[in-house]
């Protein structure tokens, strides 16, 4: 099989983190996890040196450089003390098991000066094929929450998204170390974070004891299942909610490409007024730019190839035939953009949509599904938001 590349040469990859990712759940000691992740090295600190005339004198700046390979992370001033991996494998470790729960991925970017680890909370829930509202009059599709065994095998057969813990420290100083919650679909291993930047994660590069402090993890856990109980809400609403292929241009329009989208709002109302008194507001607004969406202005913008393959990965995502023409598959083609298409390299594309503007673009848009989700007329949304 030929693969595949977006627009910018770079190949897709359907793998969790782009395939950077490293399985280390079976690792049951610091060593057995350095091994598993490949964070067996060493960091060092070399001193730079200035090139003279005659001689070559010391800097006051140092590099810090990989032991296994020679490989320049970073820049670093004389008093700077790097944590070593052995170290921050022992932090993430230990605070994990001090929540109950276990280490199951970890990733390095950058050559090694930017790495995480995930660690995956026994919460999930299922999304079956239940009924799609008709006329959004009633019925709900049907959802369950349970607690997974950590020894269950999940199977691709139901669309199923978990909870994960993730936290992240590097080796590039000024990097800040976070602990943070992100939800996660299986059949298609995109996510999102569902919490803002949670806990107290502290490195202390400078005196006599250089190391990574994870502290408050249980109240990490204790509000990454709140939010993780909000996004199955939202969830099952988008999964419940019909869509169509003008709504899925309006929707990935209005998202990506704000300039077009003014512009055909302030178009679709003044052809409203002209014909009428009534000024359209809200859900009636956007209903009317709907019916728009192959007017020229629209197409114009959708022949932005980045729309464009967002268009496409609504269609052809892993799991599109479990929820096909529903908000919830919608939301799922922008994420499988983000999380496996989009970007000009590898390490920055999964940093941007772990932690970056590719995260925030996710949360914008399960935002603004669930607008449209009201526009539809789904009684669970007012205001933009899920009536409890």
């Amino acid at each position: 099989m030929q693969p595949r590349y977006n627009f910018r040469g770079i190949a897709a990859n359907d793998e969790p983190f782009r395939g950077l990712a490293r399985d280390i759940s079976a690792a049951t000691t610091v060593d057995e996890a350095l091994a598993a992740a490949g964070w067996n090295w060493t960091v060092h600190k070399v001193p730079y040196l200035m090139h003279g005339k005659t001689t070559d004198l010391p800097s006051r700046f140092y590099a810090l450089v990989r032991g296994d390979n020679l490989y320049e992370i970073a820049p670093c001033s004389a008093d700077y003390r790097p944590i070593q991996n052995c170290d921050l494998m022992a932090a993430f470790m230990g605070a994990a098991s001090s929540a109950g729960i276990r280490i199951t991925r970890t990733a390095s970017l950058y050559g090694g000066a930017r790495l995480f680890a995930t660690a995956e909370m026994p919460l999930s829930f299922e999304l079956n094929s239940g009924t799609i509202l008709e006329g959004l009059n009633g019925g709900s599709v049907q959802a369950r929450v349970h607690r997974a065994s950590n020894g269950e095998k999940r199977g691709w057969g139901t669309d199923q998204t978990v909870l994960e813990i993730v936290m992240r420290t590097g080796h590039e100083p000024g990097y800040r170390a976070t602990v943070s919650a992100r939800v996660r679909r299986l059949v298609c291993d995109n996510g999102m974070t569902i919490t803002a930047v949670l806990g107290s994660a502290t490195v202390v590069h400078r005196g006599r004891e250089a190391q990574l402090k994870i502290n408050r993890v249980a109240e990490v856990v204790s509000s990454a299942i709140d939010g993780f109980h909000l996004y199955h809400r939202q969830a099952e609403i988008l999964r419940s909610t019909p869509s169509y292929p003008a709504l899925d241009r309006a929707y990935v329009v209005q998202l990506l490409d704000s300039a077009a989208w003014d512009a055909i709002v302030a178009e679709t109302q003044a052809r409203v007024t002209s014909s009428c008194t009534t000024e359209l507001t809200g859900s009636d607004l956007l209903n009317a730019v709907v019916e728009q969406t192959y007017t020229q202005r629209f197409e114009a913008a959708l022949q932005q190839r980045s729309l464009a393959a967002v268009l496409d990965a609504i269609q052809t995502q892993p799991g599109a035939d479990m929820a096909r023409n529903t908000l919830w598959n919608t939301w799922n083609g922008l994420t499988y953009q983000v999380d496996h298409r989009a970007g000009r390299n590898i390490d920055a594309a999964v940093e941007s949509s772990l932690y970056g503007v590719g995260d925030r673009i996710k949360r914008s848009a399960l935002d603004l599904a669930l607008v449209y989700a009201e526009a539809a007329g789904n009684p669970a949304v007012r205001g933009g938001k899920v009536v409890q």
